[in-house]
């Protein structure tokens, strides 16, 4: 008898690698999961993805840009 992962509910396996009751409770664990990690990561990423798209709209079509540190903090 195995639970599953995500609602805890006991049930009986039909196949031994077989950790949810059906595919519905599999897709939303792992969606679930997956946005924490991303909630997690999301104060690094927003002013990194914030940067790209600055840097990205000022160098068009140059190779090198001098730019001043304070001008990509807004």
């Amino acid at each position: 008898m195995k639970r599953d992962l995500l609602t805890n509910q006991p049930f009986e396996p039909t196949r031994s690698s077989m950790n949810f009751i059906n595919s519905a409770n599999r897709i939303r664990y792992y969606n679930q999961k997956a946005k924490k990690e991303r909630e997690a990561i999301a104060y690094i990423q927003k002013p990194l993805i914030r940067n790209k798209r600055i840097l990205d709209s000022l160098m068009k079509d140059k190779e090198v840009l001098l730019i001043h540190p304070e001008y990509l903090k807004g």
